[in-house]
């Protein structure tokens, strides 16, 4: 008896379906395209970080610039004259401005390469990483004639505005900054 049972609680295996192989296979194609997806946005992230180091550098460049003409500025000990023409020399820095409305640096000027390379001053010493010295120019914009700022320190004092824009570079010709300040110097 007890061999019976045995015979009849065995049955033969049922034919397979391949449901496991099927399953086995989406669940492949999900995983590949999963790892296609994070490559893809591996190498997005890449870019961008190198396009964010790229701006860095040329920011950093520009800004490099910008200070040394303030210091520039304000190491003078009497009010420099605004004496540039097109070409600026290099005993003079200063651009004359005409009016607030009508800047010597206007967008295409800013854009001009062969402007920058003739009136631009450069930085005196290099910067490493940048594929063009960055360089500056000094705009004049004027006294301030309303006397607010320079109560008590006399009727001949005066404080005079300069607008001060540099330019720099990246790594890469790709990568340009233009940045400005207002700088404020008393004589």
């Amino acid at each position: 008896m007890p061999r019976n049972v045995l015979r009849r609680s065995f049955q033969p295996p049922k034919q397979q379906r391949g449901i496991v192989l099927f399953t086995s296979l989406i669940f492949l194609l999900i995983l590949t395209v999963i790892g296609l997806a994070a490559l893809n946005n591996n190498g997005l992230q890449t870019r961008m970080a190198s396009g964010h180091a790229e701006t860095n550098a040329s920011f950093q460049s520009a800004e490099s610039a910008l200070v040394a003409g303030e210091a520039w500025l304000a190491l003078q000990a009497a009010q420099p004259s605004a004496s540039c023409a097109n070409p600026c020399s290099d005993t003079s820095l200063i651009w004359p401005r005409v009016s607030l409305s009508t800047p010597i640096l206007d967008p295409a000027t800013l854009d001009s390469e062969t402007w920058w390379l003739a009136n631009g001053r450069t930085l005196s010493q290099s910067i490493d990483n940048v594929s063009t010295q960055p360089r500056y120019a000094i705009e004049e914009l004027g006294p301030d004639n309303t006397g607010s700022l320079t109560t008590g320190l006399g009727t001949t004092y005066k404080i005079y505005y300069f607008q001060v824009t540099s330019r720099g570079y990246g790594a890469q010709n790709t990568s340009k900054t233009v940045v400005q300040s207002v700088f404020a110097r008393g004589y």
